[in-house]
């Protein structure tokens, strides 16, 4: 019993420490580089060289209108971004990379796929 619970609190320690180290690498400012859908359905993009800033106070902000709106708040679970565009939206965002130079994010509607590829200058 005691090593179960010994590796739980390793285990919980271990994903605290790695959810510290990608909030980390996340809170920066990043400029859009490709925004494209795949599927049926209306895509608005956003502008080329769009920058959207994530803080670590847990808000972020755009220098384009994204959803009709210039910022919000943002979590990381479970390797999904949970973006905020108002009290009662919140859009779930696969991350499918992210290192200190690329940030890749995906979402799915039932007909379409999103993907959106950001970059940032250390």
């Amino acid at each position: 019993m005691k090593k179960v619970l010994s590796f739980l609190f390793i285990s919980v320690g271990i994903s605290a420490f790695a959810q510290q180290q990608t909030d980390g690498i996340l809170t920066k400012a990043w400029t859009l580089k490709s925004d494209i859908m795949t599927g049926i359905g209306k895509h608005t993009s956003l502008p080329k060289e769009t920058q959207i800033e994530f803080l670590n106070d847990g808000t972020w902000r755009s220098s384009a209108l994204w959803q009709n709106v210039r910022k919000g708040k943002w979590r990381l679970h479970d390797q999904k971004l949970l973006i905020s565009f108002s009290p009662d939206d919140e859009d779930e965002f696969r991350v499918v990379s992210l290192t200190n130079d690329r940030l890749r994010l995906e979402t799915n509607t039932i007909t379409a796929v999103y993907k959106l590829a950001f970059e940032t200058q250390n």
